[in-house]
């Protein structure tokens, strides 16, 4: 008589490896948003658009001005500084892995 667990030992190695494999390509990134008077710029939104123009993740700047992605995908972005909902500032930014200091940003 045959017992199911080889094959449920196999599926669960073949998880596993996928996720693992998701894992390795995840990085973060950080910077820095503040007025031309120096002083953070507290609240506003920082968007990451992906290559297809489609927004893969959005953080507030802290008090100290810092804001921070976490597990994102390695590559480009667009990175968009929301300081009033019409208009955002866009740069094209690069995130590489393990982690990435993204350009500090001057606003109005």
């Amino acid at each position: 008589m045959m017992t199911p667990f080889p094959l449920f030992r196999c599926a669960l190695g073949c998880v596993v490896v996928v996720l693992a494999a998701s894992v390795a390509h995840a990085a973060n990134a950080r910077g820095q948003v503040v007025h031309r008077n120096g002083a953070p710029a507290v609240g506003c939104v920082v968007t990451l658009l992906n290559s297809h123009k489609v927004r893969s993740a959005s953080v507030h700047v802290d008090t100290t001005g810092m804001y921070y992605f976490e597990s994102i995908t390695a590559g480009q972005y667009n990175l968009e500084i929301w300081v009033n909902p019409q208009t955002p500032t866009a740069y094209r930014v690069t995130v590489t892995e393990p982690s990435t200091d993204l350009p500090k940003v001057t606003i109005p």
